[in-house]
């Protein structure tokens, strides 16, 4: 498991030590040195244990020698948040971008661009730190705005343009974006693989004097990869996200008219679908779709009753998937007694299985149901819901197509 993100003022704060030095809490004279093996290894067990002094415990492996210091600032430094203009300034004062550190950061945090403010001097400096950072794979945006009327909004493509040969997944929270500058960011990133887009944030109005976000990039050719959009930012972002040719792998999205036009415009390469929640769904118009390459079905639900989303909207909206192998169904509520012998004699449940025998004798390979079911304390002893839930007489149709239930 990778450690939290650090805070920058954890970083930096405390006496600086001149470059090359160290400072011990032993007397290393007095203290054989240790295979560089066994060191990295303690180092190890250190970073991936459950412990509130983690990074502290991190912060004083970096400081005990020179053997010690390189694996421990490798953690330390693996994913960090700049919370503030005034941080990502006292970043650049303080980093040497020649000293190798930041090329051990994969994970990025920057926020709130809104209160930006460069003199000329320190523009070359924060460049020079920003592209110290050659080996970025994460980057999180967390207030920024993207789009014209935005101080110094010229500098965004310049400045990301510098992770663009490492960087794989982009997650905004709270931003807001033109569809302009939405492009711009995907065609900044050619080996991006995962787009993350918060219910909080908000697409804006494109202007003429936004189109110079395009000026020197050009139009996004595709986007392969992965999608996670809310429930909002289906609305927001459709303009935005239907004027990129889409290639997605994976999506995960509401259920709503926005999110299955969505799935509709990607269903050619999709591999993996998600629907998080079932609010709106009664406004959304089911259109039975083709998915070639479809092998992950996923969806969640409120209780064992709430049948009525999966029976005429979810499995409806795949007409044919030749390679589906997985359908599975997250159930959000604790399953109790009444739920689990209830569920044989259920008409809507009933209709499920008419539903997944159709889609299990439409695939080439055997479907497996998961249900990922939460027992209740409450549950009697003498049920086993397992066993009931598996057996002949629940879904019957599905089993006697070849299809396989199994739990988590």
């Amino acid at each position: 498991m990778a450690p939290a993100p650090t805070p920058l003022a954890t970083l930096l704060k405390g006496p600086r030590l001149p470059p090359g030095s160290f400072r011990s809490p032993i007397n290393l004279k007095m203290t054989p040195r240790l295979p560089q093996e066994l060191v990295d290894r303690v180092i190890d067990l250190v970073a991936t244990r459950e412990s509130n002094t983690k990074m502290q415990d991190l912060q004083s492996c970096s400081l005990t020698a020179r053997s010690w210091s390189c694996r421990s600032q490798r953690y330390l430094l693996q994913s960090i948040i700049i919370p503030s203009f005034n941080h990502l300034l006292e970043w650049a004062s303080e980093m040497d971008p020649t000293n190798g550190i930041s090329s051990y950061v994969r994970t990025l945090t920057l926020c709130d661009n809104l209160t930006w403010r460069f003199s000329p001097n320190t523009l070359a400096q924060l460049e020079r730190n920003l592209a110290a950072f050659d080996r970025l794979e994460c980057l999180n945006l967390r207030g920024f705005h993207i789009h014209s009327g935005i101080r110094h909004i010229e500098l965004i493509p310049k400045w990301f343009g510098l992770f663009g040969n490492t960087l794989k997944t982009l997650n905004l929270e709270a931003c807001s974006l033109s569809p302009n500058a939405f492009q711009s960011i995907l065609y900044l990133f050619p080996l991006l693989d995962n787009v993350s887009i918060s219910d909080d944030c908000q697409a804006v109005i494109v202007t003429e004097d936004d189109r110079a976000l395009k000026r020197h990039l050009g139009d996004v050719t595709h986007f392969r990869g992965s999608l996670v959009t809310g429930i909002n930012t289906l609305q927001e972002f459709l303009p935005c996200l239907l004027m990129v040719p889409l290639q997605l792998h994976r999506l995960v999205c509401a259920f709503s008219g926005e999110g299955n036009q969505i799935v509709s415009a990607c269903a050619p390469t999709l591999q993996t679908l998600f629907f998080e929640a079932d609010r709106g769904i009664n406004d959304a118009q089911v259109n039975p779709i083709y998915f070639p390459e479809l092998h992950t079905f996923e969806f969640w639900i409120g209780d064992w009753d709430d049948v009525e989303p999966m029976v005429y909207h979810y499995f409806p909206l795949i007409g044919s998937a030749p390679n589906l192998s997985t359908i599975r169904v997250d159930v959000n509520e604790e399953t109790r007694d009444s739920d689990v012998l209830s569920l044989r004699d259920s008409s809507g449940w009933k209709e499920v299985d008419l539903q997944l025998c159709r889609l299990a004798k439409g695939a080439r390979g055997p479907v497996t149901l998961v249900l990922d079911v939460v027992l209740s304390l409450e549950l009697s002893s003498k049920i086993d819901p397992f066993r009931i839930l598996a057996g002949p007489q629940f879904l019957p149709k599905f089993l006697d197509a070849g299809g396989l239930i199994r739990f988590e």
